[in-house]
């Protein structure tokens, strides 16, 4: 009987067959253990958002409910300095407006040189809410061109 090279015996292959189903296993895991870490972060980050924004919503309602002065600062700025407080803090916000009953804006975060301070709102959903008292689901936005 002639004798078979290694790289062409049965042995081999079944080696190989042991790698790649390891492989395979080791590749299912990864994909479990990325999809779990994923909606882990995503947890974590919706809850430091939302516990971020009551935060500064206590701070709000403090500030709204403060009487004033004549030596005390004006609703306004102070509103406008809570504002600029929680954003410098917090770059994960890019867009956060103080809205009166009458839909003028009170204060915002403005990262353009047309600020929306003391005009009246004409973004649809904060008009719904307005209007019909609820708050929408808000969206996920990510920056064009990126993983941002």
């Amino acid at each position: 009987m002639k004798e078979v090279g290694f790289f062409q015996s049965v042995r081999l292959k079944l080696i190989l067959v042991y790698i790649l189903l390891l492989l395979l296993g080791i590749q299912v895991i990864g994909v479990y253990f990325v999809d779990r870490l994923e909606e882990q972060l995503e947890t974590n980050f919706t809850n430091s958002i939302e516990g971020q924004l009551n935060s500064l919503t206590y701070s709000l309602q403090n500030a709204f409910n403060t009487e004033r002065g004549e030596d005390s600062l004006p609703l306004n700025n102070d509103l406008q300095s809570l504002i600029n407080d929680f954003s410098d803090d917090n770059t994960d916000i890019g867009k956060l407006w103080v809205v009166d009953n009458n839909q003028k804006v009170l204060a915002a975060t403005t990262t353009s040189d047309q600020s929306p301070i003391g005009k009246k709102v004409t973004d649809t959903a904060i008009t719904k809410v307005f209007l019909f008292g609820e708050a929408t689901e808000p969206k996920p936005w990510r920056e064009e061109g990126t993983n941002n």
